[in-house]
């Protein structure tokens, strides 16, 4: 297994080696011993038989819903899938998706306006989020966010998708976290939205924050590839609201997207109306 490979294949089961080049740096080699750790192997670092046999085995299927639970599903597109006929991602059992509208303090997703207008047209319920860097001002990156929107908030509430520490501390990171989340919470509660924006992460990297208390307010967007009974919430947290489960080109494929392009699954427990009434307005 090369490394990018390894470090794909650490992501998706819940253990960040950073953004996936190729490179064993510190975060990979951190990584692969905290796989070891929770595998109960030799926490050495080293990809040997004992570890590349575990990382072998994959990651098992998420779990089924216990008998007479719903569960709703979902996607978290952006412009990795290419075109999407939103009307057909809808007719295959997807009522909502997560659209991706910006990165960090210019960069604006190129299909976010098509897939935004698309998924609206097809009565897809909406959930917009940004890609979060930690190192930048978080308040200018919330008014990316809000420009691009343009008064049309989605169904849902939007979400910060934070996954990388943008090399700065936990405190300087919050701090702009919270800048962010500041300008987003008054927009939305303006809008009469009744929950306050989600917070998105492997369960890995938001225990290595050890984020206040006070975020605990928030729904948890919660990505873990394992079966349910395994997944890990991360403190302050209870319990997450909305479960990334798989990302990938394969499983399962999804009439209205390319099957050769990458797609991350979601699930919320409960059905389409209780999602839209617990998040929406």
């Amino acid at each position: 297994m090369n490394t990018l490979d390894l470090q794909k294949k650490l992501l998706a089961m819940g253990f960040d080696p950073g953004p996936p080049d190729g490179i064993t740096g510190p975060k990979t080699e951190a990584a692969i011993i905290d796989f070891q750790t929770a595998k109960g192997l030799a926490a050495d670092g080293i990809v040997g038989p004992k570890t590349l046999a575990a990382l072998d085995a994959g990651t098992p299927a998420p779990a089924p819903a216990p008998a007479g639970d719903e569960w709703t599903q979902m996607l978290d597109v952006s412009a990795y899938q290419g075109v999407i006929d939103s009307v057909r991602v809808k007719a295959s059992g997807y009522p909502a998706v997560a659209i991706k509208a910006t990165d960090g303090l210019h960069f604006v997703d190129p299909r976010f306006r098509e897939n935004w207008k698309n998924a609206k047209a097809a009565g897809v319920a909406r959930l917009a989020y940004h890609f979060f860097h930690p190192n930048l001002d978080g308040a200018a990156q919330a008014d990316l966010f809000l420009r691009i929107l343009d008064g049309d908030l989605g169904e849902i509430v939007a979400a910060l998708d934070w996954e990388t520490d943008g090399g700065v501390s936990v405190a300087e990171q919050t701090a702009q976290a919270d800048a962010w989340y500041a300008r987003i919470d008054k927009v939305y509660a303006d809008a009469g939205y009744k929950a306050k924006p989600f917070a998105y992460s492997y369960s890995s990297f938001f225990a290595t924050l050890g984020l206040p208390a006070r975020y605990a307010v928030r729904p948890l967007w919660l990505a873990g590839y394992v079966r349910e009974s395994r997944l890990v919430v991360p403190s302050p947290w209870k319990t997450y609201d909305l479960w990334q489960y798989a990302g990938d080109a394969l499983s399962p494929p999804v009439d209205g997207i390319d099957p050769r392009l990458k797609k991350d699954y979601d699930k919320y427990h409960g059905a389409i109306g209780k999602l839209l009434t617990t998040y929406g307005k």
